[in-house]
């Protein structure tokens, strides 16, 4: 199922004393959003198995999970902070990326648990997926593995920074994010919203460089924090990302999906080579906005 593996020229690895709780776990995630989530809802669980979290994340998406506060006892930061340990600890590698495998080939005295068995405690097979790795591990030293809610704690002054991108008026405010849509498929789409309803479009994923749309803005280039504020202070939020739908369920985003092979579960979903739904589905998503109108 595992084995061990111990360079004869650094201190050794004490396993066992490692999982007594008395030591810190470094965790480097994985680059996928959802993924990042599913992650901290599963680790929740092991908080009275081990003293602290230390959590590294892409620079996109760490402004967004540093308002955690499920946990009790955790660090929270970018990729670009992260440094080999020079004291006992664990490690639990995520990210497929390089950078982080070289660098742990430094590490001493430390337990390190990695996709691709990077590593020196090691599965066979070896494991590609973060979920699946982090499931092996905790079966094989019997920690828990529940699936638990995650609590937020954003600050108002991110979302008054988002609603500063809003046109001043009276129209409804949706944003597109969008990055598998063909440009002409977009164009589509705003000329369906803007004949059924009043309203300012604002692009998060792919923009158009030329338009003659009035009340349109290209917002490229936020990263996930902002994204998620523009989202939440926006009359609807439309994706073809289903993680982010994913993501933004439970945190109070009136959200659509994009698509033509997704089940229809937590968000509505209307397929883009069927965009007539939108003259129906969308009254149903914000009947209180158009009400007020």
């Amino acid at each position: 199922m595992f084995g061990i593996t111990r360079n004869k020229t650094v201190k050794p690895v004490h396993f066992t004393r490692l999982l007594s709780g008395q030591f810190p776990v470094q965790v480097i995630m994985p680059e996928e959003i959802y993924q990042q989530c599913q992650i901290l809802q599963r680790l929740l669980s092991w908080q009275d198995s081990f003293r602290e979290f230390h959590f590294y994340l892409p620079a996109y998406s760490y402004p967004f999970f540093v308002a955690v506060a499920s946990y009790k006892n955790s660090v929270f930061s970018s990729y670009e902070d992260f440094a080999v340990p020079s004291r006992e600890g664990v490690i639990l590698n995520l990210s497929n990326l390089s950078s982080f495998r070289k660098a742990l080939l430094k590490s001493e005295s430390t337990l390190v648990a990695a996709l691709d068995n990077y590593a020196n405690l090691k599965f066979n097979p070896p494991e590609t997926e973060p979920l699946k790795l982090l499931s092996r591990f905790a079966g094989f030293f019997r920690l828990p593995w529940s699936l638990q809610e995650l609590s937020f704690s954003f600050q108002d002054r991110d979302f008054q920074r988002a609603r500063y991108n809003f046109f001043q008026n009276k129209f409804l405010n949706f944003v597109l994010h969008l990055e598998k849509t063909e440009t002409d498929r977009i164009r589509n789409l705003i000329v369906n919203c803007k004949q059924n309803f009043p309203v300012n479009i604002y692009l998060t994923g792919n923009t158009l460089k030329k338009h003659d749309f009035i009340n349109l803005k290209n917002l490229a280039g936020f990263n996930l924090l902002d994204l998620y504020s523009l989202a939440r202070e926006a009359t609807l939020f439309i994706t073809d990302q289903p993680n982010l739908t994913h993501l933004f369920h439970s945190l109070n985003v009136t959200q659509l999906l994009l698509s033509h092979d997704h089940p229809r579960v937590e968000t509505a979903v209307v397929d883009p080579f069927n965009l007539s739904e939108l003259k129906k589905v969308i009254p149903l998503l914000i009947k209180t906005e158009l009400d007020a109108m």
